[in-house]
C-alpha cells in the first residue's frame, strides 16, 4: 500500500471511538488490519464482502440511475458499536467504531 494510504489509516485511528479497521481486497481477503485478531479480520472480510455485493445490487435496483453506485454504508447497534464500510476501486475499508467513546471526547 502506498504511503498516502498508510497515512490515511494512521489518521483514521486518531478519530475518537475508532477501535480498529480491516482493508479488504476485491477477492474478499483482508490485506491489512489494526486491533482486530486475524480470525476476526477474515470474518469481517467475508461477511462485509457479501453484504457489500448485495447492497450494491439493491441500490442499483431501488435507485436506478446510470452513475448511481454504493460508496459507503454504516450500521449501528443498540449498544453503540458501528461498522462503517467504504468502497473504492479494488478495496473496501471496514472501520470499527465505539460511538460511546467518540461521544465522550
Amino acid at each position: 500500500m502506498g504511503s498516502e494510504v498508510e497515512e490515511t489509516l494512521r489518521n483514521l485511528l486518531q478519530h475518537g471511538g475508532v477501535t480498529g479497521y480491516v482493508v479488504v481486497n476485491a477477492d474478499g481477503i483482508p490485506v491489512k488490519f489494526h486491533d482486530v485478531p486475524y480470525e476476526r479480520a477474515v470474518q469481517y472480510a467475508a461477511l462485509v464482502s457479501d453484504m457489500t455485493f448485495k447492497t450494491k445490487k439493491y441500490v442499483k435496483e431501488l435507485l436506478p440511475a446510470p452513475d448511481n453506485d454504493l460508496t459507503c454504508y454504516r450500521m449501528r447497534t443498540k449498544l453503540g458499536n458501528e461498522i462503517i464500510v467504504s468502497t473504492a476501486a479494488d478495496y473496501t475499508l471496514v472501520v470499527l467504531q465505539n460511538c460511546h467513546k467518540r461521544d465522550k471526547k
